[in-house]
Order: structure tokens, then C-alpha cells, then sequence
């Protein structure tokens, strides 16, 4: 299994596999407006996206930390952790 970061071409792909609204790009999308920013990566098996995982972060006001915050996704393995 590869993961890498998902790109606007594995959109339609990424939300078939997402696993709760809040998973999708679109709500990542949502977010970015709001002035979070997101990482979005996609697991891919055979050429073929399996799993998507979308996390979302904020750098916490007045200290050099980033808070990432990955709502409803799927139960994060070895190789998803890897690659965030």
C-alpha cells in the first residue's frame, strides 16, 4: 500500500472512500475558508485509492505548535501516521 498526499484529480475518488461527511473535500474545503489548513491523503492499492484521510490544523495562537485534528476518519495504521 503507497500513501501520498491526494491532489484535486483523486477528488471524486477521495470522497467515495471517505467514511464520514466530515472526511470529504468538501468540508475540508469549508474549512480552509475558516482558516484551518488540510492535509489530505489518499492510500492507494493496485493504482486504485482504497482509503482517504483528511486532517485538518491550526497553528495555536501566541506558541510555535500546530494542532492537527482528524475528525471521524477511518482508524489510522502505520503507514497513514508515516506519510501525515
Amino acid at each position: 500500500m503507497i500513501v501520498r498526499e491526494a491532489n484535486e484529480a483523486d477528488k471524486e475518488n477521495f470522497n467515495s472512500a471517505a467514511t464520514h461527511p466530515l472526511q470529504s473535500w468538501e468540508w475540508g474545503n469549508f474549512r480552509q475558508k475558516t482558516g484551518n489548513f488540510v492535509v489530505r491523503l489518499a492510500a492507494f492499492e493496485d493504482d486504485k485509492l482504497k482509503e482517504s484521510y483528511q486532517l485538518l490544523g491550526s497553528n495555536l495562537p501566541k506558541s510555535r505548535f500546530t494542532l492537527l485534528y482528524f475528525p471521524r476518519g477511518p482508524l489510522p495504521h502505520k503507514k497513514m501516521l508515516e506519510a501525515a
